[in-house]
Parts: structure tokens; C-alpha cells; sequence
């Protein structure tokens, strides 16, 4: 004859059963792992910021202006969180293009540098749009517009 027990499963069902630092420090651990999982957008933004100015030295030997790149960290940090990042590119020393792709006829693009305009161009199926929207204070109602569109639920 077998007999199963089922226990409700706490953080106070294994406390005292294991003394000692190992076992501490793996309770530490569990409850770490076992805890939600926090967001870091800007450690996001300047990982993608970083990734890219690598990646251009190291193919092309292209450096980044300090400028540019403050301004592109400037502008993602001042997006909605629940926008998507954009994938990053670095299209020259002075500028730095920002890139949401959903798909065919589904795109924006921006391109930063170290002007007060950003420059932009979006494609809706049939419908293209591109220009410059001037960026002084967050981003411009163009570039929300084209975000919008692209993103509706954000």
C-alpha cells in the first residue's frame, strides 16, 4: 500500500529543516528566482545604444558623436514604457537610426543626430510618410502619430 501527502508549498515549510550558510544561501537564491522579474528599460536602451556604437567601430571603424548619442538616450527614455525598443542602428558618426518593424508595409524609422530635428519615415501598406519633426521637449506629435499608428494598444 502507497500513501501521498500533498503539503502546501512556503518559503516557511523548509525554514529551520536546513542550518547552516549553504542552506541560507540557497533559500536567498530561491527566493530570488522565485521573485517577479524587474524591468530595466533604460539599462535596455543603453545595452542597445552600447551594442550598436560597438558593433559600427567594429565593422566599419565609424565612432558615434556624444551628442547623437545623448540625444537618442534622451529620446527612448522619453518614450511610453509600453512602446517596444526599437533595434538600433549607427548610420554614421552623427547619426543613429531607431528602427520598429512589424512586418511587411508595417515600419518606422527615425534617424537622430545632433540637430534639434528628427528625422523619420514610416510605411502603413500603401500609405508612406517621411520628413523632419522639430525635438525640443519629448517627442514631436508627428512621431507619436507614427508610433500610434504602428502601435495602437501602447
Amino acid at each position: 500500500m502507497t500513501f501521498a501527502a500533498a503539503l502546501p508549498w512556503t518559503d516557511d515549510a523548509f525554514v529551520g529543516r536546513s542550518l547552516g550558510t549553504e542552506a541560507e544561501g540557497l533559500r536567498e537564491e530561491l527566493k530570488d528566482a522565485a521573485a517577479p522579474a524587474s524591468v530595466d528599460r533604460k539599462g535596455d536602451i543603453v545595452a542597445r545604444l552600447l551594442e550598436a556604437v560597438v558593433q559600427a567601430a567594429g565593422n566599419d571603424g565609424t565612432n558615434v558623436s556624444l551628442s547623437a548619442f545623448d540625444r537618442t538616450l534622451d529620446f527612448l527614455t522619453s518614450l511610453s514604457a509600453e512602446l517596444p525598443l526599437p533595434s538600433v542602428v549607427v548610420e554614421s558618426e552623427d547619426e543613429i537610426g531607431l528602427d520598429w518593424d512589424e512586418g511587411p508595409e508595417r515600419v518606422v524609422s527615425l534617424t537622430i543626430d545632433n540637430s534639434d530635428r528628427i528625422g523619420f519615415a514610416a510605411l502603413f501598406g500603401r500609405d508612406s510618410l517621411c520628413g523632419k519633426a522639430e525635438c525640443t521637449d519629448g517627442p514631436p506629435e508627428t512621431i507619436r502619430y507614427l508610433l500610434a499608428r504602428l502601435y495602437p494598444s501602447s
